[in-house]
């Protein structure tokens, strides 16, 4: 995850569709060449949206040196995906402790940093929400840890904060590797008449009188079939629009 030279640690990027909609980051002190900032943010990640409170701080020692961090405040009533993490953030903190000089809230991604101790205790967080997150919150963390970096320079970008761009390593696009599926989904005929046949069953139970069809089973079943694509562009790519309008929340 981190690149290392001379004993400075930076995280290394991967390329993702980053959205910023809403930037509400505000500078909170200001000294010769250290900078904290905070506020609410708004983006979507590969088109899921995300949406909380982040703490930055900015230490320059040089252009090539210097603490970059980035702080997500997690709340257990904030917005999702974080707050379906919640939990597993509490486990992860009562193993691995709090981080110095930061909320007991934060999760704290190190952008640039010579401190080992904080990348040990970042790793010791994410292993432990690893472990007991299911795989689909744990990956919108995983994308996100992996997007901070072309966020934070993102966030520069608003006019007001422009002057502490030269505060953090910039985002090159040409640098970041590319990202690759974090999840694959097994969408063989097999594996979806066994899904499909399943939430019938569940419906008949509800006692929901509009339920799947043995036609609409056997279509959906081989719709999908070999790709690997998040369920909703698959949706609408697939099926007609009334098929769409009908079966749009059966995945």
């Amino acid at each position: 995850m981190y690149s290392a030279n001379a004993g400075l640690y930076q995280l290394n990027s991967v390329l993702r569709d980053l959205v910023l909609t809403s930037n509400k980051i505000e500078l909170e002190e200001f000294q010769s060449n250290t900078a904290s900032l905070g506020g609410d943010i708004r983006f979507s990640i590969d088109g899921r949206t995300y949406g909380m409170w982040i703490d930055i701080r900015l230490e320059q020692s040089n252009e090539q040196d210097g603490e970059v961090d980035v702080a997500f405040l997690m709340e257990k009533d904030g917005d999702p995906p974080l707050k379906n993490l919640y939990t597993n953030f509490l486990t992860a903190r009562e193993a691995c402790g709090v981080f110095d000089d930061w909320s007991d809230r934060s999760l704290v991604i190190s952008i640039r940093t010579m401190n080992t101790a904080k990348l040990e205790k970042q790793v010791c967080y994410l292993s432990e929400i690893k472990n007991s997150a299911t795989k689909e919150s744990y990956h919108s963390l995983l994308k996100l840890v992996q997007t901070s970096h072309h966020l934070l320079t993102t966030i520069h970008e608003k006019k007001d904060l422009h002057q502490f761009a030269s505060f953090t390593p910039k985002f090159d696009p040409k640098m970041a590797a590319v990202a690759v599926p974090l999840m694959k989904y097994d969408r063989s005929k097999e594996s979806m008449l066994a899904k499909l046949n399943c939430l019938k069953t569940a419906q008949l139970e509800a006692g929901q009188s509009n339920v799947l069809t043995e036609e609409e089973i056997e279509l959906l079943s081989t719709a999908f079939e070999g790709d690997d694509r998040d369920k909703n562009k698959l949706i609408k790519a697939r099926l007609s629009p009334e098929t769409v309008k009908i079966q749009k929340n059966i995945f």
